[in-house]
């Protein structure tokens, strides 16, 4: 064999080596591996010390979006659920399915409603008078928190989930992530009792390149 044929074929040997090498040294990770922050809107009757009614709370701890402030967000992953309604204060914790057919199984084997909610994972970019503890994601030049809403209550549902879902049915090449969204909350009140809810509007502004990114990466691993 030639010289020259010699060094092809050990370059191309090398180029095979570092390949396989890239590729045993890439992180493996699935969605039983992934671990998000939980966000809750404060309430009146909110134990915990974070921020005030109205705000978005990270975790108990980090104030997100001031209840002030309109602020545009991305979505990550949204899924409907369902949930079994156990009296409020009840030691039995209610049952959640994610399936038509687990939610047959609950109403099987309950004296309870079970009525439709939902998990947003979503981003939130940094701004005035939140904590910046919470965000933890350099995405471009901004900095993000990411955290999963349960929707909970049906005003919250419908002031949430349904807008998106109605997004996605008119526009079914779309995914959540394409669009930006205007988070702001409201007060409510009924019977002497009140309460705060979030509701959502399409923002006019684009999702950077970064964050798109992002929510296609974060979307891939838990699928």
């Amino acid at each position: 064999m030639s010289k020259t044929k010699t060094k092809e074929a050990t370059h191309e040997v090398v180029e095979v080596v570092k390949n396989e090498l890239a590729e045993q040294s890439q992180f493996m990770v699935d969605s039983s591996d992934i671990q998000v922050p939980r966000y809750s809107l404060r309430q009146n009757s909110s134990k915990y010390k974070a921020g005030e009614t109205g705000d978005l709370i990270q975790d108990q701890e980090y104030v997100v979006i001031p209840k002030e402030k309109e602020t545009d967000i991305v979505f990550v992953e949204v899924r409907k659920k369902w949930r079994e309604q156990t009296p409020f204060g009840s030691q039995i914790r209610g049952r959640v399915a994610y399936t038509e057919e687990e939610k047959a199984e609950i109403e099987a084997d309950t004296e309870f409603d079970v009525k439709p909610a939902a998990d947003l994972i979503f981003l939130v970019p940094e701004q005035e008078g939140s904590d910046e503890g919470a965000f933890t994601y350099p995405l471009g030049d901004i900095n993000y928190a990411l955290g999963i809403y349960d929707t909970g209550s049906k005003g919250a549902y419908t002031g949430t989930f349904k807008q998106i879902a109605t997004f996605l049915a008119t526009n079914p090449n779309a995914s959540p992530a394409n669009v930006m969204w205007t988070w702001r909350v409201v007060d409510r009140e009924w019977n002497g009792n009140e309460w705060v809810e979030p509701m959502l509007k399409i923002s006019r502004e684009k999702v950077s390149k970064d964050v798109l990114e992002f929510a296609t990466n974060y979307k891939s691993i838990i699928s």
